[in-house]
């Protein structure tokens, strides 16, 4: 199906489009002739409402500017990705779904409005979206997703206003990000999610945080480090390879603590755990988990 309005501007591409049968509402799944470089998707084609934007729909067009419509809902895997010169996108209100390598590679791309009913963001949505420089999530969201904005080298403001959980390399080599606020309710910061942001210097982490995975935090440069209360496990190397890091707070919740943990944490001076000597003795401790570390004493509470 395409685009037959009679009102249509000679300068505007004709979509085409798939229907929806349950609902009558239409996906743009492309579209025929040149696209300008400002493109405006309508709100409804022939009578159907728009409420998908397609897999790949405009993948690697020289468009700069997209106007997206009130009524849509989904945007699909790969439906701007490689749209190098596209600057800025604002989200509408209503969608509630931006899936994996949407906006991937839009390395033009300066800034982007989420709307406060957006739920999912999908893996690698944002990849090397290397002119992003802050990011503000909201509360709305159910999760991020792995790889989410990895690699955003200009990055250096992120605000979560919701999720329970980070995905594996969400954040990964975002090289300038030095501010984070994270939601309470968060509970999971998967496996690398910060993994070598080498200008992070603090994080104040929630807490309804109870795992820190593997490698999470390895590489940054945080000097100060306070595990909120409740939290249960540090997996393997989740703050190795900090030379800035000079004193810790462990919680009394805590009860493991991962191999390599605290590797390389060549700084680190001073370790306060919450509990009594006898909890902390009963606390699993990893292989190495402060190997290459300066002689310290854990001082217990009591």
């Amino acid at each position: 199906m395409t685009d037959t309005s009679a009102e249509k501007n000679a300068f505007e591409p004709t979509f085409t489009v798939s229907l929806n049968t349950h609902n009558e509402s239409c996906a743009i799944s492309g579209f025929e002739g040149a696209l300008p470089s400002s493109v405006s998707i309508p709100p409804s084609i022939d009578g159907h409402p728009v409420g998908r934007i397609g897999v790949c729909a405009f993948l690697r067009q020289d468009i700069s500017e997209v106007t997206l419509p009130t009524g849509l809902k989904f945007i699909d895997a790969g439906a701007f990705e490689e749209c190098r010169r596209l600057v800025r996108v604002v989200i509408p209100r209503g969608v509630l779904k931006i899936d994996a390598s949407a906006f991937k590679k839009c390395t033009s791309l300066k800034g982007v409005r989420f709307t406060s009913t957006l739920r999912y963001i999908g893996d690698h949505a944002f990849e090397d979206c290397t002119s992003l420089a802050s990011i503000n999530l909201p509360s709305s969201l159910e999760s991020l997703s792995a790889f989410t904005f990895y690699r955003c080298a200009s990055l250096k403001t992120v605000k979560m206003n919701g999720g329970e959980s980070i995905g594996k390399k969400a954040f990964a080599f975002c090289e300038r990000l030095h501010s984070v606020t994270l939601p309470e309710g968060l509970e999971n910061i998967f496996d690398s999610a910060f993994m070598f942001c080498s200008s992070l210097q603090s994080i104040e982490l929630p807490s309804t945080l109870k795992f820190i995975g593997s490698m999470a935090f390895v590489g940054c440069p945080i000097k100060d480090l306070v595990l909120p209360e409740g939290l249960a496990v540090i997996y393997g190397r989740a703050f190795a390879a900090n030379p800035h890091l000079e004193s810790v707070y462990i919680p009394s919740s805590i009860v493991q603590i991962g191999a390599e943990a605290f590797r390389e944490c060549t700084a680190l001076k001073t370790v306060r755990y919450g509990g009594d000597a006898a909890s902390w003795r009963r606390v699993v401790k990893g292989d190495a988990w402060r190997m290459d570390c300066p002689e310290f004493e854990v001082v217990c509470k009591g």
